[in-house]
């Protein structure tokens, strides 16, 4: 048999985020990636460690398995991450209508995971269109007014994917991402 899916990347946290153009440290991007090490249950001073260390090798990451070399990281931590972050090769924003609730806590400073997990739902049967239906899909979910939108960090739409595959031959299996 052969299955196959589609994910969007930017549906996920950008660790490529954590760094602008000339390989500085983002204080945004630092920020939102330890709300979500926070969501997530892991320690949130990760976030600026992680920034730290790679701007310190100078070692770009391709895969969200390079993160095994920065102390504090488990293969387990690496794991549940995969479902949070992608590695892309330019920092971009977060599609509000196909990240999961933990990746719009990181988006939005402030919101809840009660607020993040009504964003899922509503956005289901009326996914925001622009800039300006975020507001209101944020009011809808209970966010209130003190969720704000940064146009740098969230966005309706994408530009990355990632493509996984699985085939099974018998009784040997092999899976692609």
């Amino acid at each position: 048999t052969v299955n196959g899916g589609i994910t969007d990347a930017q549906g996920l946290f950008n660790l490529t985020n954590l760094w602008n153009a000339n390989f500085q440290s983002n204080a945004n991007g630092v920020l939102a990636y330890s709300r979500l090490l926070t969501a997530l249950g892991f320690n949130s001073n990760l976030a600026q460690q992680t920034a730290q260390i790679v701007q310190e090798r100078q070692m770009a990451l391709n895969d969200v398995s390079d993160l095994i070399g920065i102390p504090g990281y488990s293969v387990t931590m690496i794991q549940t991450l995969r479902s949070y972050v992608s590695v892309l090769p330019n920092p971009t924003t977060i599609n509000i209508n196909t990240a999961p609730a933990e990746v719009l806590m990181a988006a939005f400073a402030g919101l809840t995971r009660s607020s993040a997990n009504s964003i899922v739902q509503n956005r289901s049967g009326s996914p925001a269109k622009s800039l300006t239906d975020i507001n209101s899909l944020l009011m809808r979910s209970g966010a209130g007014s003190s969720v704000t939108v940064d146009a740098g960090l969230v966005n309706i739409n994408s530009q990355y994917w990632l493509a996984s595959s699985e085939v099974n031959l018998g009784t040997v299996s092999y899976t692609h991402l």
